[in-house]
């Protein structure tokens, strides 16, 4: 058997050639590059790590190739293949008339994102599924659709709108004009998508939540419904503002509403950034953007043999609050994301959450993997760390093409009793926490 060791070497290449069409069609190629050092038994292999955003016209496609070769100049073929090498294809960006996508979802969303907002339809870099976007908006009517997984239907996502006032004489009302209402239906089909119990079970690793029997009866499949109103200020292909509002309904569950401001600057193709600032008015067993980035860890996550986490079990613990939100999203390349969300209930002091992640989107050179994230509840001070805060860093190594090895760190808080019970101070906690994960590729 192979022993293989790798040795990343940080060599980032950047740069962008933005090649213009027309005025309304803008179309940017942006590539990325990494160098590594791959040694298999004694033998020095050279990375060359591409991660291309190639666009032509409206069309493109999302490439991250590994290409290896050692000092003789042979080519290692295995890494070289059409679902390691293609990360997706699109056509138009999110809001044109006619946009598609299918592969990898990057922060998808249907309309505001309230429901179903920076939704990724994969875990991790090696658990890649092949889901599919396709948004047709004329001037009149629109439809967004979004799939997970083609192979297995789990979250799908439906949105319809229509300009009412298109079909009248106010038509040609400036920005009024354009008044958008729309209805949505996201639903995951998977049956612990709705697994609860309303037994308050501590978690075992001491951070905040509750969890469920991981053996429990399965819930079935859980569904959100919600309409909304939107009033497009100003539409061009690298900048769009919004007025909306939207209210939405978790079936069995509670319901919340929210209205806000959005901007999508994307210059060039090459920098997404999205900002949203929103007034949110949230009911008993409620949680807005529901279908996050987060959610295909959060749906079920076991954390031992009989205990198990569920996003629908946080919904049996969410109370009604009023607060004020706002989130920036920061795509470089169609890779490197930077996301940072914070709410904040108000007239309720040390009660704010703020969540912030960092993914490459890409593979590192070397094959290793790397994210990190924050999540702080009841926040006083921002930046002081105490037992509402949870910090983890995740560096993974892929052995060979089906076995994953990580190491996840995690920083918590634990409280430290005193002889009766009394919980007089907290203390950091580090867990350590070594994994092996088996890739099957079909």
């Amino acid at each position: 058997m192979k022993s293989v060791l790798s040795v990343s070497i940080l060599f980032l290449m950047v740069t962008a050639a933005p090649l213009m069409a027309q005025q309304d069609t803008k179309a940017a190629s942006a590539v990325g590059a990494n160098l590594g050092v791959t040694i298999v038994d004694g033998e020095a292999y050279y990375l060359l790590n591409l991660t291309p955003d190639v666009a032509i016209g409206k069309f493109g496609v999302g490439l991250d190739a590994n290409i290896r070769f050692n000092s003789q100049g042979k080519v290692n073929t295995d890494d070289i293949t059409v679902s390691k090498v293609i990360r997706y294809l699109r056509y138009g960006n999110k809001g044109d008339d006619l946009y598609g996508r299918v592969g990898l979802l990057d922060y998808a969303r249907l309309g505001n994102g309230f429901i179903l907002g920076n939704y990724k339809n994969t875990a991790s870099y090696d658990l890649r599924r092949v889901g599919v976007e396709l948004d047709l908006v004329g001037e009149r009517l629109g439809l967004e659709t979004v799939m997970s997984d083609v192979g297995a239907p789990s979250v799908l996502g439906l949105r319809a709108h229509v300009r009412p006032l298109t079909f009248t004489a106010a038509a040609d009302i400036p920005i009024l004009g354009k008044l958008v209402v729309g209805a949505t239906y996201a639903t995951d089909l998977q049956s612990n998508a709705n697994l609860t119990q309303e037994t308050d079970i501590p978690r075992p690793d001491s951070r905040p939540g509750t969890v469920v029997v991981a053996d429990a009866t399965d819930g079935g499949a859980l569904s959100v419904v919600g309409v909304d109103l939107g009033l497009p200020i100003f539409e061009r292909s690298w900048l769009r503002t919004n007025l909306y509002a939207d209210v939405a309904q978790i079936v069995d569950f509670g319901s919340g509403a929210a209205v806000g401001l959005g901007f999508q600057f994307r210059p060039f193709g090459v920098i997404d950034l999205g900002i949203q600032l929103e007034r949110r008015y949230l009911g008993d067993r409620f949680l807005p953007r529901y279908f996050d980035g987060l959610y295909e860890r959060a749906r079920y996550a076991p954390l031992s043999e009989t205990l198990a986490s569920t996003k629908a079990q946080e919904l049996l613990d969410a109370k009604a609050t009023e607060g004020n939100y706002g989130e920036v999203t920061l795509t470089l390349f169609g890779g490197l994301t930077v996301n940072g969300q914070y709410y904040s209930p108000v007239g309720v002091k040390n009660a704010g959450d703020f969540h912030a992640r960092v993914m490459p989107g890409f593979e590192i050179p070397g094959g290793f993997e790397f994210d990190a994230g924050m999540d702080r509840r009841r926040i006083g001070k921002l930046f002081v760390l105490d037992e509402n805060t949870t910090l983890y860093t995740r560096f993974g190594y892929k052995v060979n093409r089906f076995v994953v090895a990580s190491m996840l760190y995690q920083y918590t808080y634990a409280p430290v009793k005193n002889a009766a019970g009394k919980t007089i101070r907290y203390e950091q906690q580090v867990r350590v926490e070594p994994r092996i994960g088996v890739v099957a590729r079909f």
